[in-house]
């Protein structure tokens, strides 16, 4: 069972290549502790592996994104996801994510080194 009551701070779909991707938001102030921090993504952790996204929500595959204040608490909170569930959680510091949210290699994502965009923007080739 899930540890607490899971609140994201939000929630959004979007439709790339004909598959609809769903995104939990969480934005880090640094106001919360690393303990309730592990907590939430641990509560997320359980809310995929016993499918209540799909039962509740309809969404058997999502993501987490956190935006967190700055580089260093971005990648000290990747490392607390990165023991709990790899891939699931992307990680990127407000400032970075700030222009092109989606398709700026701005975000790390859990068990990952590199940053990387969410999607690839295509590119339209146009023939004669």
């Amino acid at each position: 069972t899930t540890r607490k009551s899971l609140k994201p701070d939000g929630f959004f779909q979007v439709t790339y290549d004909g598959k609809i991707y769903s995104f939990f938001v969480e934005i880090d102030l640094s106001t919360s502790g690393h303990r309730k921090l592990d907590e939430k993504f641990r509560a997320y952790a359980d809310v995929k592996e016993l499918q209540m996204a799909e039962a509740r929500f309809g969404i058997s595959i999502f993501n987490v994104l956190v935006f967190a204040k700055s580089p260093d608490r971005r990648d000290n909170l990747k490392l607390l996801a990165d023991k709990i569930a790899p891939g699931m959680f992307w990680f990127a510091s407000i400032e970075e994510s700030n222009l092109q949210p989606l398709t700026a290699e701005c975000w790390h994502r859990s068990g990952e080194s590199s940053g990387r965009a969410l999607f690839v923007p295509r590119v339209k080739v146009l023939t004669r």
